[in-house]
C-alpha cells in the first residue's frame, strides 16, 4: 500500500495516517486513511486496512459490516475510477464512517455518480445507517455510516454533596 502524506499524526500499522485522537492499537474516536492503488487488489487492501485500523474498543461489533462496506466501495472505485483510492475510517464511538475517494477523468456536474452495481447499493443500504456519493472537483467520494452497537454510559452526578 502506498502512504498518504503525514499531516498531524503518526503512521498506522497499515501505512496510513492517524489523527491526533487515535491510540496506538487502532482508530479510537478519530480518523485514519490510507491510499491504495486502483487494481483488482484494492478491495482486499481496503478490508485489510479496516481489519487493522478499526477501533477495537467501540467498533469491534461492526467490523464485518465496515469491512464489507469498504470492500464494496473499493470495488466500485476500481471499476469507475482512474487512479489511486483513498480509503478512510472515522470512529464516533456509536458509529463508524468509512469512505473511498477516487479520481475520475470525466467531470461530474450536478448529481453524483452512484455505485455501478445495484447489488452494491442493496448491500450498503442493508448494513448502514446512512450512505451517499458526492462529486468533488475531480474525484468521487462514496461513504456510509454503520452503527457500532456501543452505548456510552450516562454521566452520573454525585448526590453526596
Amino acid at each position: 500500500m502506498a502512504e498518504l502524506g503525514r499531516q498531524d499524526g503518526d503512521k498506522t500499522a497499515s501505512g496510513g495516517e492517524r489523527s491526533a485522537h487515535s491510540l496506538s492499537y487502532g482508530l479510537h474516536a478519530g480518523t485514519t486513511r490510507v491510499t491504495v492503488e486502483r487494481s483488482v487488489h484494492a478491495p482486499r487492501e481496503a478490508r485489510r486496512f479496516v481489519q487493522v485500523e478499526i477501533c477495537p474498543e467501540h467498533a469491534w461489533r461492526a467490523l464485518s459490516a465496515v469491512r464489507l462496506a469498504a470492500s464494496e466501495f473499493a470495488t466500485q472505485a476500481a471499476l469507475l475510477g482512474d487512479g489511486p483510492l483513498e480509503v478512510g475510517l472515522r470512529c464516533d464511538l456509536t458509529s463508524v464512517t468509512t469512505w473511498v475517494v477516487f479520481p475520475t477523468s470525466v467531470p461530474v456536474f450536478g448529481a453524483p455518480l452512484a455505485p455501478a452495481d445495484d447489488m452494491a447499493v442493496r448491500v450498503i443500504e442493508a448494513i448502514s445507517r446512512d450512505w451517499g456519493a458526492q462529486s468533488l472537483r475531480d474525484a468521487q467520494r462514496m461513504w456510509c455510516t454503520i452503527p457500532t452497537g456501543f452505548r456510552p454510559l450516562p454521566e452520573t452526578s454525585d448526590s453526596r454533596s
